[in-house]
């Protein structure tokens, strides 16, 4: 969060953090999610938007945004539809 919070302005600070999503779980997996479970996007982004205001520059405590059921639920079966040995034909 820290480094997320260093971007300034909140506009700045949630793409930062979408930025984050991509590195962690690769472009096409965010891209697909926003689209094809838009109520899960938003529970995540309201979920970083209770923790972005919690977060305070003076103190350095770590805090954690909890993914909802529907992403992780989604990633697991994005995972086994979307796997590279399918892909390759292995």
């Amino acid at each position: 969060m820290g480094n997320v919070f260093r971007c300034g302005c909140g506009a700045e600070v949630d793409a930062e953090f979408e930025r984050l999503l991509v590195a962690i779980f690769g472009q096409d997996f965010v891209d697909v999610f926003k689209t094809k479970r838009p109520a899960g996007w938003v529970d995540l982004m309201m979920a970083f938007e209770s923790r972005k205001r919690a977060a305070n520059p003076f103190k350095n405590k770590p805090l954690n945004v909890s993914l909802p059921f529907s992403f992780i639920d989604y990633h697991m079966k994005y995972r086994v539809s979307y796997s590279p040995r399918e892909s390759e034909g292995v």
